[in-house]
């Protein structure tokens, strides 16, 4: 685009080098005779039909302003923008020239013909007279040579900073300065303590990352692996079946029914169901008046078998035995059942006991491990639930390895799953009472629970299905012969639990799947879940001498009385001698592993008086309190097998190779 301009009066070039040859005197003249700015001939002034009459004339024709060559009118003055020396409109001799207003060689561009053109100045009514001839001069496009068309631009000094007074000295740039010798050993004593530091962090992590004990594949050995892809393994598994509560007073019977243990879906399904849906009577006959004989029963003799996290105080309370196994029997008349034989007990009634089936009696308790009888007289019951238990007994055991187990935890109130080991012993026949092993009988020999839970929701105050625990228990009595502490009334079980858990805050873990494993060696033990950084617990194992020893971390007293003979007796360490007695003792011997899925009990792992529960450990009635709220707590049972189940997708075991 052009630039806008101003032309003197004339177009001619030299008009303005004859104006500047006037005398001062004449040009004094001329200024007197000016005429007014809007008599000036601009190029756009010329138009048709313009009145404006020029000075000298009655009236102005078009003609007239191009006909004139000189105007008695000072010109105007010349554009010069302060950022230029020089005006790129002047000539070599200070004149203005339309050659220099041309940006390109060629000046041979289409111009717009005067008779069609029209420019019309500000403020000046339409011309009557024809158009002039005049045509603005030709001005061609800009060239793209960016030397042609940029302006030189002068380079200004920078000013002055008014911020500052004065300018800055070197002491106003102590950084400049050279330091001293003191300053450069307090730089580099900072920067050897940083170095330090990290290096001492650094070192302190790989010592941690080192010290993690772990057991890697080429360490193990496999000894089982069972996905239940068909059915149950028998050269694995052996089925637990009793009513006996197992040592905690539990509530349910375990059975080798298909209803309560089978396989599916690839996966174990250790289901509960109520005793009245599969007795004859229903719920009445499991309150009153019935006599059950449970088929495949395997207890021995008046005996019963241990059960996961068993607490002594519990069932020694006031000297009340509260588990559900008897061997003294009351009343009228006894009854009981074996096999397929009848037996006709004495009395003033007779009660006809057979393999599996449910008969009226008057008498209340039965001598019988295998029999239960319902009596609302004396608050006895037929254990209310059906579920199931297994292990590997004599079939597959470990002494040092991993196990995993990956199972979906049931969904019910007072519903208990456990995944845990009990040991071995000498003797792999079943006439030895489980959990006794090389140190004696339980708790003297230890028992390992790698997982237990509880079904109820979340919101239970004692850690519901949103919790999984591990624990370790050992005491250095056996179970019959615990003694309590002389010169209090409190009753002191002597039994030592070590344990911890792990817990969610989004869902629960019966909902879906998860890996509980054990990795256990001579040195070290640890629980966990889905991973290592998950464990519930981890222990190292020194020596006899340290507070890692067991028989040391009890806490044990010194003397304590037998409960039987009221005699005080010296604790003693059963571990020090026997069977080598190592510093992992008693847990340095084969254990089984044990899979089962209880309901309620008396041993305290469901608290009194918390989350609704119906009955009370230390009553000689719970269970019979817990069969009389069963249309409460059933409600909570999911009727999906799915979610009521405690599943389990595999087992695996490992011993450590050469051991």
């Amino acid at each position: 685009m052009a630039r806008p301009f101003f032309l003197t009066p004339s177009s001619s070039d030299d008009h303005s080098s004859q104006e500047d040859s006037d005398s001062p005197r004449q040009r004094n003249n001329k200024r007197r005779l000016d005429p007014p700015p809007s008599a000036f001939t601009f190029p756009f002034q010329a138009h048709p039909g313009n009145p404006d009459p020029i000075p000298g004339t009655s009236r102005r024709r078009s003609l007239d302003s191009v006909q004139r060559s000189t105007f008695d009118s000072p010109r105007l003055p010349s554009p010069n923008p302060p950022f230029l020396s020089e005006s790129p409109y002047k000539s070599f001799n200070g004149s203005f020239s339309l050659a220099n207003l041309q940006r390109s060689p060629d000046p041979q561009l289409p111009r717009a013909s005067s008779a069609t053109t029209i420019f019309r100045s500000p403020f000046l009514s339409p011309a009557s007279r024809p158009s002039s001839i005049w045509s603005p001069p030709p001005v061609a496009a800009l060239s793209a040579n960016p030397s042609v068309v940029a302006l030189p631009l002068t380079q200004k000094k920078p000013l002055s900073s008014t911020r500052l007074k004065s300018k800055l000295t070197k002491d106003d740039k102590p950084w400049l300065a050279k330091k001293t010798r003191w300053e450069s050993t307090s730089w580099w004593l900072t920067f050897a303590a940083t170095l330090l530091g990290i290096l001492a962090a650094a070192a302190l992590c790989f010592e941690g990352w080192k010290s993690v004990n772990v057991l890697s594949d080429s360490q193990l050995c496999i000894v089982m692996q069972d996905d239940f892809t068909d059915s149950l393994d028998s050269n694995n598994w052996s089925l637990d079946v009793e009513l006996g509560g197992y040592g905690n007073g539990e509530f349910e019977m375990t059975t080798n029914d298909p209803s309560n243990v089978y396989i599916s879906n690839g996966q174990l399904y250790i289901m509960p169901t109520l005793t009245s849906d599969s007795i004859s009577g229903g719920h009445d006959a499991v309150m009153n008046g019935a006599t059950y004989n449970l088929q495949g029963c395997t207890a021995q003799g008046g005996a019963t078998d241990q059960g996961a996290w068993v607490q002594l105080a519990r069932r020694q309370n006031n000297g009340t035995d509260t588990s559900n196994s008897t061997t003294t029997a009351s009343g009228n008349s006894t009854t009981t059942g074996s096999g397929n034989s009848t037996t006709t007990g004495s009395g003033n009634s007779t009660t006809t006991g057979s393999t599996n089936s449910t008969s009226t009696s008057n008498s209340t308790v039965s001598s019988d491990p295998c029999t239960a009888i319902s009596n609302a007289q004396s608050g006895t019951v037929i254990n209310p639930v059906m579920s199931g238990r297994l292990n590997t007994r004599g079939k597959q055991t470990i002494k040092y390895g991993r196990v995993e187990v990956r199972a979906k935890l049931p969904q019910g109130d007072w519903l208990w799953p456990a995944i845990w080991m009990l040991p071995q012993g000498n003797s792999s026949t079943t006439s030895t009472s489980q959990g006794t092993g090389v140190y004696g009988p339980w708790p003297v020999s230890g028992e390992i629970d790698i997982m237990e839970a509880r079904g109820n929701l979340p919101s239970y105050p004692a850690q519901g299905s949103n919790y999984v625990r591990s624990s370790l228990n050992y005491g250095p009595f056996a179970g019959g012969t615990t003694p309590i502490s002389s010169g209090t009334s409190t009753t002191a079980n002597l039994l030592k639990s070590i344990y911890g858990w792990v817990s969610t805050k989004r869902g629960n873990f019966a909902d879906g799947f998860h890996v509980y494993a054990l990795e256990w060696t001579s040195e070290w033990m640890r629980f966990y879940t889905d991973d290592r950084l998950q464990a519930m617990i981890n222990l190292k194992i020194s020596s006899k001498s340290s507070d890692s020893y067991f028989f040391n971390a009890g806490g044990f007293p010194g003397v304590a009385m037998n409960a039987s003979s009221g005699k005080e007796v010296v604790v003693e360490d059963p571990w020090s001698t026997a069977y080598g007695g190592s510093a992992a003792a008693p847990f340095d011997q084969e254990f089984y592993l044990v899979i089962d899925l209880a309901v309620g009990g008396t041993s305290g792992w469901f608290p009194d008086s918390v989350g609704g529960k119906s009955w009370y450990d230390g009553s000689a009635t719970a269970m019979h309190d817990f069969a009389a709220a069963q249309d409460t707590w059933s409600a909570t049972w999911p009727s999906s097998a799915d979610e009521r189940a405690f599943r389990i997708d595999y087992v695996k075991m490992w011993k450590l190779c050469g051991t």
